[in-house]
């Protein structure tokens, strides 16, 4: 990937748009065009199976540039969790060469590679489980990963592998370069600087290069596979339907990346489901931070401005707000990581932090939210930000959302109320402009739209306990909060391409409006003999099937799955913090079997306890049999809430003659209940037993 500096855009105002020659081209980059020149072919590298070494925790061989003479050092894990892990750097560098640091969580734990084969240009490693193995190519130099006989992935199968090892510039390479590698010096000569390896110009800047060129690529072929996921729009990418062969004639991916300097390291996750990739993913990155309730967005707030000017040393250190504080630095990382880590210190250890930034990297999830940077109020930009945000939730990143109402220039009334009603259904939802647009609050539109508004909001607000729950779980487990349709349907090839719609958690799908003056959507609703409800309408649909949806303002299409349970807090209040010991409603939507299961947690929202202390609640809930319970997830955890059950909303069933509740101590109460036979929902009111007990509820 390309190293990206901070740039300052120069806006002009009557117009609001981003002058695209600030930002150079590849053709523009000198290591990126040389890289772009190397067309497929015969790979100049081969393997040198005599320098194998094999030992508990890797496999180590070099590799040998024909055309050059220089060796690299290849490397081979197999990690705990079936994941490998391939590394390529030169084998004696002139100076280290760039490693990225502060990624993974710890040195992964390795498990030894064994060889099961080789002859005089192959070698053959197992890699565990279901006849997965690794084959080493030597002339040209490939790798393969196979399973069984189907290969899953190859690496420098198109002979792309490229790495410009460090040298000493030819007008100083008699002092440069030392006796025990002077015998390089006649393949050297034979390699002439290319402009841009030393140093080159972009507009008025010249960027010296002291090192030299130094840049690397790999190519990988995916055979089989026609879909490929979260590829960026700046990356080299070239996706081909050419045909290999196989056992038979498939369809083949293949994909390029190149970098600017360091070396290769490769992490390839071989799940086999989308679910163990995510936790493979989780183990070397980590896991999304928990969010505590005062940033359960929406916010209005801006902190990016001149607002944020403290004048007082005790303001700054006393306001409990700020702990929400929202941190625009380009500077990625390390600044995110070190406001995260002195919140956390300044309470003591105690309240979780809550930063907000837009440079991030692998591992930036464990130390807050992300947000796709400055947009533009255009319905282009509205579209994007749902395969932007869900490409981030499959690398970790969960906790993602966009500008509502776009950075730059001023929406439309329309655009607007799509934008809220789009980011009401985000992990990340705030309102955020350029302080020189027009004001936007949500009361300057109209009182017709207004309300088209505040009732997304509201939407958002009551399903606040759905959401942290799934952010709880991504923190357990690293399943992304917003996942495209495939990640729970994997054998779906209809899921694979679609980018419009989304699913919140596995319960939820959303197919946002998008298009400027649309009168209707098309969702597909995945799951053959499932069965989808509309949360608005109760309506029931089958799954494995696209639906034509007319729209009107007021609508925003979401769907429940049958056979789940959804948690809301329907009460409509200020904030978040007034919803705290708010009673719960239980949405059941019954699965074409007539059962169902969710979950609800509960913690303090703010603290740490849940993990140091085990302060939470972690209830099953299931319906089965014309039964419906709650039962404890964590029998360990010690916590108490006011919170109880107000309200149950079933969907699909039919109607009871009765219905008993049964609390944990053994005695029943009769409950009032309502049916509707035109949507056969049935609504069972005031339960009233607390949200961390065990109760049952059997309809007859």
């Amino acid at each position: 990937s390309f190293s990206l500096l901070p740039l300052i855009l120069l806006l002009c105002l009557s117009a609001q748009a981003v002058d695209r020659s600030n930002f150079k081209t590849c053709d523009q980059s000198a290591f990126c065009k040389r890289q772009r020149e190397l067309k497929p072919g015969q790979s100049p590298y081969r393997a040198l199976l005599d320098t194998l070494e094999l030992s508990d925790s890797r496999l180590t061989l070099q590799l040998i540039n024909d055309n050059n003479k220089v060796r690299l050092l290849l490397e081979l894990y197999r990690l705990q969790g079936n994941i490998t892990r391939v590394k390529i750097n030169e084998l004696k560098p002139l100076k280290p060469r760039y490693e990225v640091p502060d990624v993974l969580l710890s040195d992964p734990i390795t498990e030894a590679l064994s060889v099961v084969a080789q002859d005089e240009n192959s070698l053959v490693l197992s890699l565990g489980g279901k006849d997965q193995r690794l084959i080493v190519s030597a002339q040209p130099f490939r790798l393969d990963i196979v399973e069984g006989p189907q290969v899953l992935m190859s690496l420098n199968s198109r002979g792309l592998l490229a790495f410009e090892h460090l040298r000493a510039r030819k007008d100083t390479i008699s002092q440069k370069i030392s006796s025990t590698v002077g015998s390089m010096w006649d393949s050297l000569k034979k390699e002439e600087d290319k402009p841009g390896m030393w140093e080159e110009t972009f507009k008025s800047h010249t960027d010296s290069k002291p090192n030299g060129p130094s840049s690397i690529s790999l190519d990988f072929s995916l055979p089989g596979v026609e879909h490929v996921y979260g590829i960026p729009e700046h990356t080299v990418f070239g996706k081909i339907l050419d045909f290999v062969q196989v056992s038979s004639e498939v369809p083949q991916t293949d994909v390029r990346w190149i970098s600017e300097s360091g070396l290769i390291d490769v992490f390839i996750m071989l799940g086999p489901k989308p679910a163990d990739v995510f936790i493979q993913y989780a183990s070397l990155t980590g896991t999304q931070t928990h969010r505590k309730r005062k940033c359960h967005p929406f916010s209005c707030c801006s902190l990016s401005g001149p607002q944020t000017t403290f004048h007082s040393k005790t303001h700054a250190r006393s306001d409990k707000e700020i702990t929400c504080g929202f941190f625009l630095n380009d500077n990625f990382v390390y600044q995110q990581k070190a406001t995260a880590d002195g919140l956390i210190l300044r309470s003591g250890g105690v309240q979780r932090p809550f930063v907000l930034t837009r440079a991030f990297f692998a591992g930036s999830q464990r130390y807050g939210a992300v947000w796709t940077g400055d947009n533009a109020a255009e319905w282009g930009h509205l579209k994007i930000s749902i395969p932007m945000c869900l490409s981030l939730g499959l690398v970790g990143i969960s906790f993602c959302g966009a500008d509502v109402g776009g950075f730059f220039k001023h929406p439309s009334a329309e655009l607007l109320v799509r934008w809220y009603q789009a980011g009401a259904y985000q992990p990340f939802f705030r309102a955020h402009a350029h302080i020189d647009t027009p004001r936007r609050e949500p009361w300057l539109f109209g009182s017709e739209n207004t309300a088209l508004i505040r009732e997304s909001i509201r939407q958002r607000y009551a399903l606040l306990p759905y959401w942290y729950q799934l952010f709880y779980n991504t923190h357990r487990t690293g399943q992304p909060v917003m996942r495209p349709l495939w990640v729970e349907y994997p054998d779906d090839v209809a899921t694979f391409s679609i980018e419009d719609e989304y699913l919140i958690g596995k319960d939820l799908l959303v197919h946002p409006v998008t298009d400027e003056g649309a009168t209707g959507v098309t969702a597909y609703l995945p799951g053959k003999g499932e069965v989808w409800y509309d949360v608005h309408t109760f309506q029931k649909h089958d799954g494995d099937q696209s639906l034509y949806i007319p729209v009107t303002m007021s609508s925003i299409p979401v769907f429940q799955r049958g056979g789940s349970i959804i948690c809301r807090k329907d009460r409509v209040r200020r904030s978040s913090s007034c919803m705290e010991n708010d009673p719960y409603t239980l949405y059941v939507a019954l699965s074409s079997q007539g059962s169902a299961e969710g979950e609800l947690y509960i913690d303090d929202f703010h603290t740490f306890s849940f993990e140091e202390a085990k302060q939470f609640v972690h209830r099953h809930l299931s319906f089965s049999a014309n039964t419906l319970s709650s039962r404890n997830l964590a029998p360990d955890s010690q916590f108490s809430t006011a919170s109880w059950i107000e309200k149950i909303v079933i969907f699909g069933g039919s109607q009871p003659s009765s219905v008993t509740l049964k609390n944990a101590d053994g005695t029943e109460s009769a409950l009032e209940f309502e049916f509707d036979s035109t949507l056969a929902v049935l609504t069972l009111r005031k339960p009233g037993v607390n949200a961390a007990a065990d109760w049952t509820v059997v309809l007859r």
